[in-house]
């Protein structure tokens, strides 16, 4: 054989043998195993390289093809295959491939994404202006995660609690905002979004908005607002009272015909307190008032007055008691 076996295999492997050459190889490879191994893994190796797998998997298979060469050193000294050369012409493919690759794969790598998190803790609100120059309210215990540039195709964030956004309109780049198990898509619009452990609700106030899931995609629009309940993967559209879903953002409590497991649950979110009740049945009566910047212990005074419960508070542990409001009426 004239030429190196390497030689004849990558000139196969490129489609530049000439018939001649490609008749020479297939004798060589007829005449021992190692020939066909040597050819299978030179193969392996430019399919790697031509193709779309990632650098490991090259990286990878250079490192069983080298310790196939050095088994093969030990045990065939005598062959007439020259294992240095052949060990060369590999060093030579990693040279010409890599720095190619690596090349092609930095111009294609888009810039990491920088993130920025802001997040609210119990009793505190906070108003932020996103890279867009829309805006973000975030309610008590909740968070929201952006990035400090948005991307040339899509304005994208990830939220949970309950935020509102007032979206600047950009018809080329829509707004998608991520929540666990729901997206929302807008191109310019104002709506809120206010996650719990069994709901996702989406409110809008303006515009036109696109809620979907893995399996379900829905449009709702000005005075809608759409619910997603988690344990039955089920979407449910409703009439929005906007003054009474969004006063929160205005720094507006509302209660109409609330429960007080709610009235509860709301008051220490706002407040950062603990409420409790001496009996569970009070849970089940409800509160109806509106208070603007109203301190916690006007608003417990309300509930007092308008349900005969009395309460009690040592530093920030509440408790009503009571059973003024005859909860054994309400279901």
């Amino acid at each position: 054989m004239e030429q190196n076996p390497e030689q004849l295999i990558i000139r196969s492997l490129a489609g530049e043998a000439t018939k001649e050459e490609q008749q020479v190889l297939q004798t060589w490879l007829a005449q021992h195993a190692e020939h066909q191994e040597l050819f299978d893994s030179y193969s392996e190796i430019w399919k790697q390289r031509t193709g779309n797998n990632e650098f490991q998997s090259l990286s990878k298979s250079l490192e069983v093809l080298n310790h196939k060469i050095d088994t093969h050193q030990k045990e065939q000294r005598a062959n007439t295959i020259t294992w240095p050369k052949i060990a060369a012409s590999i060093v030579l493919l990693i040279a010409t491939t890599v720095p190619t690759y690596l090349f092609i794969t930095t111009l294609n790598e888009p810039a990491a994404i920088v993130w920025k998190e802001r997040s609210t803790p119990a009793a505190q609100k906070l108003t932020l202006q996103l890279p867009d120059g829309s805006v973000a309210k975030l309610n008590a215990n909740s968070s929201i995660r952006f990035p400090k540039t948005f991307n040339p195709d899509l304005r994208e964030v990830f939220c949970t609690g309950e935020v509102f956004f007032d979206v600047v309109k950009d018809s080329l780049h829509p707004f998608v905002v991520h929540t666990h198990e729901v997206t929302t898509r807008v191109l310019g619009t104002s709506f809120n979004v206010k996650e719990s452990d069994a709901t996702i609700v989406v409110t809008v106030a303006s515009g036109k908005v696109s809620v979907e899931n893995a399996n379900e995609k829905q449009i709702i629009h000005p005075k809608e607002k759409i619910v997603y309940h988690k344990a039955n993967d089920e979407f449910l559209t409703h009439s929005a009272n906007l003054e009474l879903d969004l006063a929160w953002k205005d720094n507006i409590l509302i209660f109409s015909d609330t429960p007080l497991n709610e009235v509860a649950a709301t008051l220490e979110s706002w407040f950062g307190v603990t409420i409790s009740f001496a009996d569970a049945r009070i849970g089940n009566c409800s509160l109806t008032g509106k208070y603007r910047n109203e301190p916690l212990e006007k608003i417990l005074t309300a509930i007092s007055f308008s349900t005969g419960i009395r309460y009690t508070r040592a530093a920030n542990n509440i408790t009503l008691s009571g059973t003024g409001c005859n909860p054994t009426s309400k279901p």
